[in-house]
């Protein structure tokens, strides 16, 4: 069975080098707690010594106890959720399947199949969804500029990384700034690209929950029916194909 494998936002080789900003902190916990005392742990990060590697770590204050997390790669971590989830997914769609064609059928047990399932199944969405929103602001450097004017705040400019993680539309990262960013075009990918941009409708369609006046009898029927055929196992698969287009090596697997 595979699982994908974790990793670090930050992993490098030890420089020896000493930042006021970094604090060595595997051994130096007094040092770090009368730091934090001082100053707070809102823009203190740590470097933590392994063998010959360096992992940044984030600080923080919890009931006056202070302690150190390695960061993980944000973008790693919510593929991983989404793939953890892919095969109890599929059982549970079968499930309900299954139970909503049985004869005699029961209520009460298709109710609860597809409720198992769907709850299961919008994580899935969300963290896959995720993971493709991350890996774009992720990858846009520090000092870009865009060279599409947009308004910000009712003011035209052109926006820097944090306008265009905030203010720009999925579509505009995806299809342009991107691919300006890496010199290279996911557009060959149709089938990949498309599947992407369906998993990013229903992610919308489920954050935005909303009663649909113009159905029949059953409002919420478009959203539930699209959760039950959607191609949960393709969009994993193209999800992996676009990240690591982009970030070859980015999602690996190992066996668990």
């Amino acid at each position: 069975m595979k699982s994908v494998r974790l990793k670090f936002l930050l992993m490098r080789q030890a420089s020896g080098v000493n930042n006021s900003k970094l604090l060595q902190v595997n051994s130096e916990e007094d040092k770090l707690q009368s730091y934090v005392n001082e100053k707070g742990v809102e823009n203190l990060h740590a470097m933590v010594a392994i063998k010959d590697f360096e992992i940044r770590a984030f600080v923080v204050n919890i009931e006056n106890k202070v302690f150190h997390v390695p960061e993980p790669h944000p973008v790693v971590l919510y593929y991983a959720r989404a793939y953890g989830l892919s095969d109890s997914i599929d059982k549970l769609r079968s499930d309900t399947i299954y139970e909503c064609n049985r004869q005699p059928g029961n209520v009460y047990n298709q109710l609860q199949s597809f409720s198992n399932f769907y709850v299961s199944f919008t994580s899935f969405v969300t963290h896959l969804y995720n993971s493709v929103e991350s890996f774009m602001n992720y990858t846009i450097p520090k000092d870009y500029v865009d060279s599409v004017e947009i308004k910000v705040k009712g003011v035209k400019k052109f926006p820097d990384r944090e306008d265009v993680q905030r203010w720009v539309k999925f579509k505009d990262k995806f299809d342009r700034i991107l691919p300006s960013i890496h010199e290279r075009k996911f557009e060959s990918y149709t089938k990949e690209t498309k599947l992407i941009y369906e998993l990013k409708e229903l992610r919308d369609s489920i954050m935005h929950t909303k009663f649909d006046v113009g159905s029949s009898a059953t409002p919420y029927s478009p959203l539930f029916r699209a959760a039950l055929s959607f191609e949960f196992v393709a969009a994993l698969e193209a999800v992996e194909i676009f990240i690591n287009y982009f970030e070859p090596g980015l999602i690996e697997y190992v066996e668990s």
